[in-house]
């Protein structure tokens, strides 16, 4: 199943340090490389989201998954990327899960690697768009 792949891909991600604009598994990584190296390792896309600073805006990177991945969509499964927002800053994981529980695999610059963690209420109440992976149903 593509989600499982998706989510399996992410989480091999998981211990490789912060790198801003990293997208090098094991060696460094940043949010949109997590989800660039999980495009690229399943053939889901090829997009390239690159120049942004550390606290942009963001516009570039929700018009471009809007480019390479649609509308944003409504109710959101595992697999599918997750973008926040919280004034000045934006940031991008995949939505995944362990048994009953949605959890989040990001690269995260407080965290210094890419982690997974339990989706609570804080980060739930930052979520401003999801995206599907082309081809994902």
């Amino acid at each position: 199943m593509i989600r499982e792949e998706i989510i399996a891909s992410a989480r091999s991600i998981i211990g490789t340090p912060y790198l801003h604009q990293g997208r090098i598994k094991g060696v460094g990584v940043d949010c949109v490389g997590t989800i660039l190296i999980v495009a690229r390792e399943l053939n889901l896309t090829q997009f390239e989201i690159s120049g942004y600073g550390r606290r942009s805006e963001g516009v570039e990177m929700f018009e471009e998954f809007v480019k390479q991945c649609g509308q944003p969509i409504e109710n959101p499964l595992p697999g599918d990327i997750l973008m926040f927002a919280d004034k000045d800053w934006r940031h991008c994981g995949i939505l995944a899960c362990k048994g009953e529980d949605f959890t989040l695999i990001h690269t995260h610059r407080m965290a210094k690697k890419c982690v997974e963690h339990c989706l609570d209420d804080h980060w739930q109440t930052l979520i401003k768009a999801a995206f599907r992976f082309p081809g994902v149903e």
